[in-house]
């Protein structure tokens, strides 16, 4: 069954096998993501993982962020990095705690992301959880 739920076509499906039909034969034609502007601009046409349309090219970047970026041994290799990410943010909030005084846990998880992230990525420390 085809639904328009405002301006987001949808496809209803009712039975397993036809669910299996559009999931395993027509997959391609079924899971990719829509096309918009914003995501275009931000991903060099669709060239990145996040934003890609589920092709034969979106499988081989994902192939190989699960072989060189997500790999048991890079990601133990990060470990240190989180830790002392963590660190930090245990010890802001301990300090908090101590002052009674309010900490925004959203900025500091965010923070928390963001650094490790850039330590992650390119080696660089985020300071703002320090704030």
């Amino acid at each position: 069954m085809f639904l328009k739920l405002g301006s987001i076509p949808t496809v209803v499906l009712s039975s397993s096998e036809t669910a299996k039909q559009a999931l395993k034969i027509h997959d391609l034609h079924c899971c990719s993501r829509p096309s918009l502007a914003g995501p275009r601009e931000l991903s060099y046409n669709y060239l990145d993982i996040a934003f890609a349309p589920y092709d034969d090219y979106w499988k081989e970047v994902k192939k190989l962020c699960v072989q060189e970026v997500f790999s048991p041994k890079r990601v133990h290799t990060m470990q240190p990095i989180r830790d002392e990410e963590v660190k930090k943010l245990i010890d802001i909030v301990t300090k908090s705690a101590q002052e009674k005084t309010p900490v925004n846990l959203s900025e500091k998880f965010l923070s928390l992301t963001v650094g490790v992230i850039c330590r992650a990525a390119f080696g660089v420390k985020y300071s703002s959880i320090h704030k």
